[in-house]
């Protein structure tokens, strides 16, 4: 059979399979610092699957990482959107708005994410963030 003509799934591509090597490439490069390739691939990540917290997790972390802090807010907040229970995008939200000097919006975004929580790691994380004021 000739392979332009074979569907995705018939080549054994899913969705979810993209999804995740999208994940672990953004990954692996937003450990190395290479921003710019995360955000890339996690952009792609969330309009392939937009309920992937992580991806919107990945997104804003990159962009932070570039010092593009209203994009990172602007991410982590389209995300809740999606993925309305998510503590870790309020916490990234509410550090990329403390970093921006937006201070009330900040700690609302903090006191969003303790209220989704009762897990003392993570409550203790945002309190950390919470202090670098």
């Amino acid at each position: 059979m000739n392979m332009i003509a074979r569907s995705p799934a018939q080549l054994g591509v899913t969705q979810h399979g993209v999804a995740e090597q999208l994940y672990a490439r953004g990954y692996r490069a937003l450990s190395k610092g290479d921003a710019i390739t995360a955000e890339r691939c996690f952009g792609v990540l969330v309009v392939l699957e937009a309920r992937e917290e992580r991806g919107w997790v990945g997104l804003g972390a990159a962009q932070e990482q570039q010092g593009r802090l209203g994009h990172a807010a602007a991410a982590y907040r389209l995300g809740t959107g999606f993925v309305p229970g998510s503590v870790w995008l309020r916490l990234g939200l509410g550090r990329a708005l403390l970093r921006r000097g937006r201070l009330r919006e900040a700690e609302r975004a903090f006191d969003e994410a303790e209220s989704l929580t009762s897990d003392a790691a993570l409550l203790k994380l945002i309190e950390q963030e919470r202090e670098e004021t």
